[in-house]
């Protein structure tokens, strides 16, 4: 019974902590009160290199407040109040890495690209 207790709760509680992270707060321009960070509904004071995990959405409330994010895949993303006003920003989950990236080009090139190459090599298979 102890086991079936455990197993339970770990499946309850592990989505929790399974948020993935896909970048952090980088710098901001004014104070941590001119924007919003809101996180599973939930409004979180901004800190410099506060994590950042899908579906957070950030917006700037002042004029001239701007804040730099830096994502996953090495991307630098600035939003400044004018970018925000008229819409939140939402952290995204397709963030992929510059080695992922590298990986799927390296996997793809793996793969014949031309018809006829496929024909020369069938046709030479079956001498």
């Amino acid at each position: 019974m102890r086991k079936f207790i455990f197993i339970v709760t770990i499946l309850i509680v592990m989505p929790v902590y399974a948020a993935k992270i896909v970048g952090y707060i980088s710098s901001f321009n004014g104070k941590g009160s001119d924007f919003v960070l809101k996180r599973n509904e939930k409004m979180l004071e901004i800190r410099i290199y506060m994590n950042l995990k899908i579906g957070d959405e950030i917006t700037a409330l002042k004029k001239g407040s701007s804040i730099t994010l830096i994502l996953i895949n090495d991307d630098t993303v600035t939003l400044m109040y004018e970018d925000t006003k008229d819409r939140v920003y939402q952290v995204k989950e397709n963030y992929r890495s510059k080695w992922f990236n590298l990986l799927v080009t390296w996997f793809d090139s793996l793969w014949l690209k031309n018809p006829e190459d496929y024909e020369r090599i069938v046709n030479y298979s079956s001498r």
